[in-house]
């Protein structure tokens, strides 16, 4: 008893009181539950026994509910802070965990434990700038002992030499906080920064810290003997060359050094089996390599159906797998072969894309798909134009690399061309179905149902993968005639086999699917036919021996009318429908509501504000910081819905020294006020938006002052990796589009015909936009149109228009608390679920309850 009260007075002592209070609430309503399930248990005992049912899975306990236990166990609250910290952005509960490492942050006596907290959730929401700022305030030892997978993630992103510096330090000094799995994220990071001596020797100290340890984490046998090795690998290893008339080619295997970063889809070597198909159908060559290798390969070069068998000259061919993901740690031959296919969408580790591949591979580039700007780096696009031209899977990826000046066309996926190993064979005698990675729920009682991914096809080496496949595609057209399946390669590959094929993918609007969902058999057979083709006038003239330059001239001559084509629809695109919307009249019923009150100036700012309803007892507060510190006078337009006569004249009462324009936007204009702006401030130049709810601490005439330049608006750089990609904005507004896949490939056609992929995203809440150059680049009416045709956001579809074309605010002037920190911030506004007059803390909210207002009611 003594012990908790002792432990409650510590507890009262440095919580901060929005954490009591949180925690004060669970307490009750333990107590509350506790009685209830007493008062049921008596009345149950009253009652006549019945059968028991199965007990209700139990759910785990919310990861602040801990927080009192674990403190009376004596354990530190820098590691009671971080652990729940982690614990509640795991849960998606990220603005609770803000608020939760805020709330310590801001009180001395846990401000340690506070920070450290802030970091945790900071790397979990991919801002790792703000990571480093928190950790900074962090002693070394502490985040060595709670928090070195997260530090070393944030200093790898912001400051790699930082990142190399902590791994030589954890090396050197061996520290006894540092468990088995922190030597091994001290692994990860060092590989990753290919330090790769530096790496093997924190996988030196793993390995002892795991055997001094042998409880501390269950992962580590697992994880110790998947990195071995990886770790004997150096980088861009020149193999020695082959035999004097061997050619050396390469065939995609999909394993890396992060274990759960490698492939366990048994249809990626579905995929390899395709291109294999197009070495064996020359029927004169042999092959050289690792026993197991040559013989499956000499086996598939018997199999391959009569009709699609080449009589070429005869050849030798050296054998080599290659890691898709990871093939810089490989050695090769210089100028091997290789067939580049696939979705290039598996990082080492999760974080950093292979690629560029070896230097000594040289790929022909076919059924290729990428989407994501981590990889695309400069770099990069240099390489697949020294390649290409690039054929690629789905047009999607045609686009987004003509738009970067990458030559590219529609090859279509390999696996349309996977029957070339599979001679004709006894069908299903009576029909049957078969269900794969369809969810159980959709798969009729008594149907097989088949997942094309396990665990098992990451372990086995690459042959055994293989020799699957084939059995794998066998069986099903074998036993079966029609395959229900989410997985594209599953629908394509057993099309090519000639089965019947019900594709029912997650999502329709899927980026990958553009051009290979809902077609017929005229275009699946014109893909088909095409890849063998093109490939085969390539390998011809690679097993010949002919030069580098003089394949990939024939590879460009054979590919350039399809290139022509691709370039030609790319820029093609017809103009979208006028929008249905009667502009002119919205426009003017809007204006014509107008209410204006306060007196009239010369040379105001312009501020607008799009104002709802539930926002209105919170603007005065946002006001008066607005009027407090501008050094010229402030004319405010107030794009209001839900407000009427009495919310006016509430803001009048408060502010009569105030110009204030109410324009209602009830209706149809409600959620286009953002594209609708140009015409509804018809007679400004210019306008700075602010959001309902804001301190503003600076000269208001400062931010609307900003040096547009040439550009149409400026705005903040959205935070954080995760939100930071404008196509990343407009990829997420055509997954809405699902079921209507046609109308997303449209969308993702229009958005990369207008802008190059990528560039940052921006926020829309605080905006200075030069209203005449928009009226002149007809936002309004030509932009209108993808709000109505594709579902778009206003914020969507100001992000299309305006695209990298755009002045940067600094931070000062558009300080988000929650994602960062700013010393001397000029605008703090609180977007999100978390705000400053809720009882849950939330930073900076002292400068929200500290304005003096005057009482709008």
């Amino acid at each position: 008893m003594v012990h908790n009260v002792r432990l409650r007075r510590f507890v009262r002592k440095h919580l901060p009181e929005a954490a009591l209070t949180r925690l004060r609430a669970i307490r009750k309503g333990a107590r509350a539950y506790t009685a209830a399930l007493r008062t049921t248990r008596q009345a149950e005992s009253k009652t006549k026994p019945k059968p028991k049912a199965a007990p209700p899975a139990k759910r785990p306990a919310p990861p602040e509910t801990q927080i009192f236990s674990r403190l009376s166990r004596g354990e530190p609250i820098d590691a009671v802070a971080a652990s729940t910290a982690r614990e509640l952005v795991q849960a998606e509960r990220s603005t609770t965990a803000v608020s939760f490492a805020d709330a310590l942050a801001s009180k001395p006596e846990t401000a340690t434990a506070g920070h450290l907290a802030a970091a945790v959730v900071a790397v979990h929401r991919r801002l790792p700038e703000l990571a480093m700022t928190e950790f900074a305030a962090v002693p070394a030892g502490v985040w060595r002992a709670n928090a070195t997978a997260e530090y070393l993630s944030a200093a790898y992103r912001c400051d790699r030499p930082q990142a190399v510096a902590a791994i030589r330090q954890f090396v050197a000094d061996r520290p006894d906080e540092l468990g088995p799995q922190d030597f091994y994220e001290a692994v990860r990071y060092a590989f990753l920064s290919d330090e790769l001596e530096l790496a093997n020797q924190a996988y030196t100290l793993l390995v002892e810290r795991a055997a001094e340890r042998p409880s501390a984490w269950e992962d580590a046998e697992t994880e110790i003997a998947w990195l071995k090795p990886w770790m004997t690998r150096k980088r861009g290893v020149t193999a020695p060359r082959p035999p004097a008339g061997q050619v050396p080619v390469a065939l995609i295997d999909y394993r890396q050094p992060g274990r759960e970063k490698t492939s366990q889809n048994i249809g990626d070597h579905v995929q390899t089996l395709a291109s294999l198909g197009h070495l064996v159908r020359h029927q004169n060559v042999s092959f050289h390599g690792p026993d197991e290798l040559t013989e499956f390969v000499t086996e598939m070069q018997q199999q391959v159906r009569t009709e699609r068998r080449l009589d070429s000259p005869p050849a030798e061919v050296a054998l080599y797998t290659a890691d898709r993901d990871a093939s810089n740690y490989e050695a090769f031959p210089e100028g091997t072969w290789m067939l580049a296919f696939g979705w290039y969408m598996h990082p080492l580790f999760g974080v950093r894309h292979d690629f560029p591949m070896h230097p000594s591979l040289r790929p022909l580039f076919v059924s290729f798909h990428c989407n994501k700007r981590e990889m695309l780096t400069d770099d990069a696009i240099e390489y697949l134009r020294r390649y290409g031209p690039i054929g690629c899977r789905d047009w999607t990826t045609v686009d987004l690399l003509l738009s970067l000046d990458v030559p590219a066309f529609f090859s279509g996926c390999l696996t349309t061309t996977v029957d070339t190993v599979f001679p004709p064979a006894e069908r299903a005698a009576q029909p049957a179905t078969v269900y794969v990675d369809v969810p159980p729920e959709q798969v009729p009682a008594g149907s097989d149902a088949v997942r094309h991914s396990y665990v098992a096809v990451k372990r086995r080496d690459f042959v055994r993968n293989m020799r699957d496949a084939v059995a794998l595609l066998e069986r099903y057209r074998r036993e079966y005639t029609k395959v229900v399946t989410s997985r594209l390669h599953c629908y394509l590959p057993t099309r090519s086999l000639g089965l019947e094929v019900d594709f029912q993918p997650k999502s329709r609007a899927d980026v990958r699917f553009n051009g290979l969902i809902d077609i017929d058999d005229i275009e699946f057979e014109r893909i088909r036919t095409g890849m063998l083709a093109r490939l085969e006038t390539v390998m011809s003239a690679i097993l010949a021996g002919k030069p580098e330059s003089e394949v990939y001239e024939l590879w460009r001559n054979a590919c350039a009318d399809v290139v022509a084509a691709a370039r030609e629809r790319h820029v093609a695109a017809d103009p979208l429908p006028e929008p249905t919307l009667n502009i002119g009249e919205v426009v003017e019923r809007v204006r014509g509501s107008m209410a204006s009150m306060g007196p009239t100036f010369s040379d105001p700012v312009d501020v607008a504000v799009r104002l709802n309803a539930g926002d209105v007892d919170r603007l005065p507060r946002t006001l008066a910081s607005l009027q407090a510190k501008a050094s010229r006078p402030i004319r405010v337009w107030l794009l209001a819905t839900g407000c009427g006569p009495d919310q006016h004249q509430r803001i009048r009462d408060a502010f009569p020294d105030l110009s204030v324009n109410w324009l209602s936007c009830d209706g149809s204009a409600a959620d286009l006020r953002l594209l609708l702006l140009p015409e509804l401030l018809r007679d400004l130049d210019r306008v700075t938006v602010l959001p309902p709810v804001a301190v503003v601490q600076g000269d208001i005439a400062e931010l609307a002052g900003t040096d547009l330049g040439s550009h149409p608006i400026a705005a903040r750089t959205t935070l954080g990796t995760r939100a930071s990609s404008g196509f990343g904005r407009f990829y997420g507004a055509a997954r809405r589009l699902h079921p209507d896949a046609t109308a997303a490939h449209e969308l993702f056609r229009r958005v990369h015909a207008r802008h190059a992929f990528d560039f940052d995203a921006f926020d829309t809440e605080v905006i200075v936009a030069d209203l005449a150059r928009m009226r002149a680049d007809r936002l309004t009416s030509g932009f209108l149109p993808y709000a109505e045709r594709f579902g778009m956001t206003a914020a969507e579809v100001l992000t299309l228009y305006a695209g990298p074309d755009r002045a940067v605010l600094p931070p000062e002037w558009a300080h988000v608390p929650t994602n960062e920190r700013v010393a001397e911030p000029q605008l703090v506004y609180w977007p999100g679920k978390a705000k400053p007059w809720q009882r849950r803390y939330v930073a900076r909210r002292e400068l929200w309850q500290q304005l003096a207002t005057a009482d709008p009611r």
